[in-house]
């Protein structure tokens, strides 16, 4: 597990799939936040389709790539919302562009979420594994 948090910690921003009502796929960019006892936080709107979508559905996979994409990075769990205050402040305190979107934490619009990982997929020109997790 140690590897593939180091790995997405240095390579921030990637795309996150849910399934929506009719079990049709949406993927989109998301950046990660933060990590804390193996989950990983990020920020979310409360009026985009993702946040309809892991209550819903909470399965959910990440793709993460190296910026030459000679490593790929694919995690599958499920996705939590979490509205405790500490953590919507903790997202702010991490990242200056959510003041721009958002203005304050206790903003309805703003939501926070983890993934808590149950898989991940390591793949390279040199290797293909997956670590249950």
């Amino acid at each position: 597990m140690e590897e593939v948090i180091q790995f997405l910690l240095e390579n921030r921003s990637g795309y996150l799939a849910t399934v929506d009502a009719e079990g049709r796929p949406h993927a989109r960019v998301i950046g990660l936040n933060y990590v804390e006892d193996g989950k990983l936080y990020y920020a979310l709107s409360t009026q985009k389709g993702m946040y309809t979508q892991i209550q819903g559905q909470p399965d959910v996979e990440l793709a993460v790539s190296a910026p030459n994409f000679a490593k790929v990075v694919r995690v599958h769990g499920k996705a939590y919302l979490d509205d405790r205050m500490e953590i919507k402040e903790k997202l702010f305190a991490n990242s200056p562009a959510l003041k721009h979107l958002y203005q304050s934490p206790d903003n309805p619009i703003f939501a926070a979420m983890y993934i808590k990982p149950e898989s991940a997929r390591i793949w390279s020109f040199t290797e293909d594994r997956t670590i249950e997790l």
